[in-house]
């Protein structure tokens, strides 16, 4: 038989033979036998490659699919991106069946931050990183934020320059050696082409679970955006662990990371607000504003406008001094003009430096650590770390002795034996190596002596335009007047609400505090504003209310000193807007107003759409707009956060709009379409185009992209957002 291609691999020759079955009882019965021959010859992987196609996620040992460079995302190089992700984990020893979490990460690679809130079964986390001092502030209610410090565990953490530092691509997995598996579609590609790549390792540790082998495959959609350029954009992502038995491997852990969201470029203040720690330091005397000048030489009329441009180079040029890290620059308000530009700058304390590393308490033989380590004498712990920290060396163990009152440091990590008979002592380790640098941070009183301002230089650059800005002036700017922060509740204790079976009601069978919040806001329409609980009785009370804090009576409290009562917080429903205010007063004005009344007074009253706190006096105002609006040093205002009642329908936007605004974050210009009110004009909807090199833009429109008479344009960065179904009915809070 001659074979004159592969064909015969996938089709094969098939024979038919008719006949007689001896072994049939009747003879007489016809029978028919198909024979399907396959002609197996030598190919090259070049020739299996199209229909041979390994299973994703096993390790494949061979890959047929011609070798390609590593998986690249985006042409163009990026250091910002903002992602949403859901993750489902499940393992073969586990008792729950399945892990299920929502991400929604922001990472600054320039500026080495990172926040991550995580949604697991209903309950909401953030972190907040800050990878140049190695640590991260847990988000936790009443503004306690704990400060955790970093390993290299974290996703994406990397040892570079004998420090540890975030990398976008060994966040994503993109650092290992992958192999091009091939083309594949699947049940969430919608019938696009998936790109995959495949990478295989050994005796790993991931999701706590020790695997003989992990399998990380890489699921990518080819992009075309101008933006970008044409490469991959990620599509998803699945880990698999296997443990060998004898000469075969077992899963013992599936992991798949869908990604709904992945951009990475996106507004600067929008990552501005996600990284910012401000609320977890709440006193006035943690914070300090100073004022810088700035000259211009060159073409200065160009960049007047550029004010994103302006606050990246000053940040970028502040932090490069390694003595503030981008953390603790907590606001920065820029005014170019044609002489050059003014900066008013808010920084935060630096943290304390004993709080940001672990450590375990044992009793050691002092004499036995003197071998290999730097010792300096310390009658406390701080002072241990603090000589230990000026030291160059990037130690990676610390131990404090109390009875010898010795510091001992190592630049290795010390495994160590515990000794009943030796000292006490409290061992700290250091993986990143970063404790040299914790002491460079400037304490917040230094900082206007101890930066040379004189020296801090920056150039904008745009085609042929070009501008240099030397700073001329310095100066500190008196802090506003201390004010209440935003916690998600406040509290009165050694008060209990007063049931009356109408607006404060009493539920039995209530343990702790938290299923008194869950109580309260489960009730059947009940807006819940307070609670009333006294944990620490024979029978814990449990009473709700929907009256707020300013509206309750004596009537309604009583005191007893096993109770507090807790308020739902008015601030939460705001979004700050810092060093703004209107340029013409609108309505109601109060005087000795905290923020947190002023935002009670405002949700209470129907046409309040933002308010202004300046020192204390409060004032009322319309929808907020960038031209209707100035600098202030002294005032903030806080407009409506309702950006969650919005769904965005990504980049294909309408055309019909009826209003548009410069200069806005997509929390105002979502504030701006939900309170739009202009007679039969209805906002339904917004486009929202970040700003990139021009500012960005608001456009308001009364339709809706399923509306057949609405005209619809795809967008390359402009993202349109519809007001959800759920909210259409209640347009006011």
């Amino acid at each position: 038989m001659k074979v004159e291609s592969l064909q015969d691999n996938i089709e094969p020759r098939v024979t038919i033979f008719t006949g007689i079955d001896p072994s049939e009882p009747d003879y007489s019965r016809q029978t028919t036998l198909t024979l399907d021959t396959y002609i197996q010859t030598k190919s090259s992987a070049e020739n299996l490659k199209g229909f041979v196609k390994p299973e994703p996620g096993i390790g494949c040992p061979f890959y047929f699919s011609r070798a390609t460079s590593k998986p690249k995302l985006f042409s163009k190089s990026f250091s910002r991106l903002h992602y949403i992700v859901d993750t489902t984990v499940k393992k073969a020893n586990s008792k729950s069946k399945k892990t299920v979490k929502k991400e929604e990460v922001y990472i600054d690679q320039l500026t080495q931050q990172m926040n991550i809130e995580t949604t697991i079964e209903g309950n909401k986390s953030e972190e907040i990183y800050d990878f140049t001092l190695g640590i991260k502030y847990e988000d936790r209610i009443l503004n306690s934020c704990p400060i955790k410090q970093l390993d290299l565990s974290i996703p994406g953490m990397i040892i570079y320059s004998d420090q540890g530092a975030m990398n976008i691509n060994v966040h994503l997995g993109f650092n290992l050696n992958y192999k091009f598996l091939g083309i594949v579609q699947n049940s969430r590609s919608s019938g696009r082409d998936l790109y995959v790549w495949e990478a295989v390792e050994y005796n790993k540790t991931f999701e706590d679970q020790k695997c003989d082998k992990l399998v990380t495959t890489q699921y990518l959609l080819l992009t075309n955006d101008d933006n970008l350029g044409e490469q991959f954009m990620l599509h998803s992502t699945t880990i698999n662990g296997f443990t060998k038995t004898g000469n075969n491997y077992i899963r013992v852990l599936e992991t798949s990371r869908v990604y709904r969201k992945f951009e990475p470029t996106i507004q600067s203040e929008d990552y501005d607000l996600k990284l910012n720690v401000d609320k977890c330091y709440p006193f006035e005397s943690q914070h300090r504003t100073i004022k810088l000048h700035f000259k211009c030489q060159g073409d200065c009329d160009h960049f007047k406008s550029e004010i994103y441009q302006h606050r990246f180079a000053i940040k970028s040029m502040i932090t490069r001094t390694n003595q503030i890290s981008s953390s603790r620059i907590s606001n920065m308000e820029v005014i170019p003009d044609s002489d050059g530009a003014t900066a008013y700058i808010k920084f935060l304390e630096a943290p304390e430096i004993k709080y940001a590393f672990y450590f375990d308490s044992r009793f050691l033989m002092p004499e036995r650590l003197i071998p290999g380590s730097s010792i300096f004498v310390a009658k406390f712990e701080k002072e241990c770390f603090e000589a230990a920290a000026k030291s160059p060396a990037n130690f990676q163990t610390v131990i404090f002795c109390y009875d010898q009152e010795r510091c001992f440091a190592f630049n290795e990590q010390k495994d160590l034996t515990k000794n009943s008979d030796g000292e006490f002592c409290n061992i700290y380790q250091i993986p990143l190596r970063n404790l040299h640098r914790h002491s460079l941070e400037l304490p917040l009183d230094k900082i206007d002596l101890s930066i040379g301002w004189k020296k801090l230089i920056y150039s904008l650059t745009d085609s042929s335009k070009t501008a240099l800005y030397s700073c001329d002036l310095m100066e500190n700017v008196a802090s506003k007047a201390e004010r209440h922060f935003d916690s998600h509740y406040l509290y009165d204790d050694h008060t209990r609400l007063i049931p009356n079976d109408e607006n404060i009601l009493k539920i039995d069978g209530v343990k702790n505090v938290g299923e008194c919040f869950h109580a309260c806001q489960q009730t059947e329409k009940f807006d819940c504003r307070s609670i009333s609980i006294c944990p620490d009785v024979d029978q814990p009370e449990c009473i709700i209310s929907n009256i707020s804090r300013s509206a309750l009576t004596q009537n309604d409290l009583m005191t007893n000193s096993s109770c507090k009562v807790l308020y739902r917080n008015p601030m939460l429903y705001y979004v700050k807007v810092s060093n703004r205010k209107y340029k013409s007063t609108i309505t109601v004005s109060r005087e000795g107003f905290y923020a947190e009344n002023c935002a009670n007074l405002c949700y209470e009253t129907d046409d309040c759409l933002s308010f202004q706190d300046c020192n204390r006096d409060c004032t009322f105002g319309g929808y907020y707009t960038d031209s209707s609006t100035e600098f202030s040093q002294d005032c903030d205002i806080y407009i409506p956060k309702v950006l969650h009642k919005f769904t965005d329908n990504g980049k294909r936007i309408v055309s019909n709009v009826f209003h548009t605004e410069l200069g806005l974050t997509l929390d105002q210009c979502a504030a701006l379409c939900h309170d739009w009110d202009n007679g039969d004009e209805v906002c339904q909807s917004f486009n929202f185009c970040p700003s990139t090199k021009t500012t960005s833009s608001c456009e308001l429109s009364n339709y809706k992209i399923e509306d057949s008479s609405t005209k619809t344009i795809d967008s390359k960065i402009c993202h349109y957002g519809i007001l959800c179904q759920l909210w259409l009915h209640f347009i006011r809070r």
